[in-house]
């Protein structure tokens, strides 16, 4: 592989990640970036409190989007938050 070529898969990685942060996702995208089912997260919107809901807007009844990077913000924050409790 030339030098050449590896710039350009590190700038269409950089870029996919550029696109990715900006973009909302559905409801069936968030849950396979998740890695749970659609209605997880529809159940998470009705019956989750305080820092248990996983963000999102609500444009219509039936419209529902997540945005990539508070979906990765709320990832990290479950993640430290379960390490935390391993270690006490």
């Amino acid at each position: 592989m030339t030098n050449n070529q590896t710039t350009h898969q590190a700038i269409d990685v950089a870029n996919k990640a550029t696109e990715l942060n900006n973009q909302w996702l559905t409801e069936k995208q968030a849950a396979e970036f998740l890695n749970v089912s659609p209605s997880f997260l529809a159940k998470n919107r009705c019956y989750a409190k305080g820092k248990d809901i996983i963000p999102y807007a609500k444009l219509s009844a039936k419209c529902i989007r997540y945005n990539y990077y508070q979906l990765q913000s709320w990832l990290d924050a479950q993640i430290q938050a379960f390490k935390s409790e391993e270690l006490s």
